[in-house]
């Protein structure tokens, strides 16, 4: 059964060869770039040529103030390509190395992999716009319904990290009848995850 991925930093590297390897298996693709926008259109070229489905869109991974506009623009390539208003699946593969020593490190160099490898997948703790949101906490192009409701609740105390709330969504949960809270939260059982994420940090 064909379902679309997106994958960020799907223009080259690692990211090139699952987007080439998906389409391969019969899935259409949705890639990102940062900048090299004639490697991103040979690979969509190499993926129709598969007889499959491709989307480039630019993508700064550092800039979330971007996203809101990404997620719009991710909107309409679905209506305008697919007819769909979702996606089926997201392999957040973007980020960066920085080549030196922590000594060497320099300020500016650590802020971008934390812009990268950080917010990209985790969120703010000032939660104040759809933009500051990861795609997978979308829905039909719309943020999920009671996600801000739930990361109040486990922001409370300041206990937990950013990775600390990631595990809380994507772990199986006994409260939850084994399931996922994320799962649960785009089934719109919001009241039993904030119950569940009350548990999580007291």
């Amino acid at each position: 059964m064909m379902k679309i991925a997106i994958i960020t930093g799907g223009s080259r590297g690692l990211g090139q060869s699952m987007s080439l390897r998906l389409a391969e298996k019969g899935h259409d693709i949705f890639l990102t770039y940062t900048s090299k926008k004639a490697e991103a259109d040979a690979v969509v070229a190499q993926i129709e040529k598969m007889n499959r489905k491709a989307v480039a869109l630019q993508l700064d991974a550092a800039d979330h103030k971007s996203f809101k506009a990404f997620a719009e623009n991710v909107k309409n390539a679905l209506k305008d390509k697919w007819q769909r208003n979702d996606f089926d699946f997201l392999v957040n593969n973007a980020g960066i190395g920085i080549h030196a020593t922590f000594m060497e490190t320099t300020e500016e160099q650590f802020d971008q992999l934390m812009n990268i490898q950080r917010k990209l997948i985790g969120w703010h703790d000032e939660l104040q716009d759809a933009a500051r949101f990861p795609m997978w906490q979308f829905k039909d192009g719309a943020l999920l319904g009671g996600l801000e409701e739930v990361l109040v609740a486990l922001n409370a105390g300041n206990l937990l990290d950013d990775i600390g709330r990631i595990l809380f969504f994507v772990s199986n949960h006994g409260c939850l009848g084994g399931e996922r809270p994320l799962d649960r939260l785009r089934a719109g059982d919001v009241n039993e995850v904030l119950r569940a994420a009350a548990g999580y940090v007291s």
